[in-house]
């Protein structure tokens, strides 16, 4: 018995026996499902956490740093292209967990802040650069 209560526990922990929900990327409808089941295997602060994951993969660094972009292309794109897009980007996913999604995020996501923060700085210079160009 103590065998087999060990043997339950390594392939959790290994994934083989269903404990953890992976991302399924085959296609939109199976990204929604997979992710709806990762969301719903954690606990509450895990998928506040997951549901940014989501958002900041799905859409796309481009769009994080314009949000301009984003609106332009929600006015303009059909639902299956954003659907697609959205499905492309988190795609290199695929049947990975909430824990290793999590470790790229935690890469990615600094990176990303930088990014933001240097792109404001460009905004604000040359904001008042135009300023200046002006007696005010």
């Amino acid at each position: 018995m103590k065998k087999l209560k060990y043997l339950t526990v390594f392939l959790c922990t290994a994934g083989l026996y269903g404990c953890t929900p992976t991302l399924d990327t085959s296609s939109f409808e199976a990204a929604e499902t997979s992710i709806s089941d990762i969301r719903r295997s954690l606990k509450e602060d895990k998928q506040l956490k997951f549901d940014k994951i989501v958002r900041f993969y799905s859409l796309g660094e481009r769009y994080m740093l314009c949000p301009t972009c984003l609106a332009r292309e929600f006015n303009t794109a059909t639902k299956e292209k954003i659907q697609g897009q959205a499905l492309q980007r988190i795609s290199r996913f695929d049947g990975m967990s909430y824990e290793e999604i999590e470790k790229y995020y935690d890469e990615d996501y600094p990176k990303f802040v930088v990014k933001q923060e240097q792109e404001l700085a460009k905004q604000r210079k040359r904001r008042e650069e135009f300023m200046n160009h002006f007696d005010f």
